[in-house]
């Protein structure tokens, strides 16, 4: 994990070195920088920083540089055909 003030990114090593999800907003970063985490780990909580009007999770997944729609990594919401 690299940790930013209320910001955390953390590096995929499972799908290769050029993934990493991003979160923001935290309340309060569970995990230390350059930590290992494990699926199902909480590794933070929700805050409410920044210009925003409630607490809520800021979540973008990266590959190669460019944001993609985490929704195809989240079962509960991929499309169905």
């Amino acid at each position: 994990a690299c940790l930013v003030g209320s910001e955390m990114c953390i590096r995929d090593r499972y799908h290769g070195e050029d993934y990493f999800s991003f979160y923001g907003h935290n309340f309060e970063n569970l995990v230390f920088e350059k930590e290992r985490v494990k699926r199902g780990q909480i590794i933070g909580l929700i805050g409410n920083s920044g210009e925003t009007s409630g607490p809520h999770l800021h979540f973008e997944i990266w590959k190669n540089g460019v944001a993609i729609d985490p929704s195809i990594f989240i079962s509960e919401y991929r499309l169905e055909n």
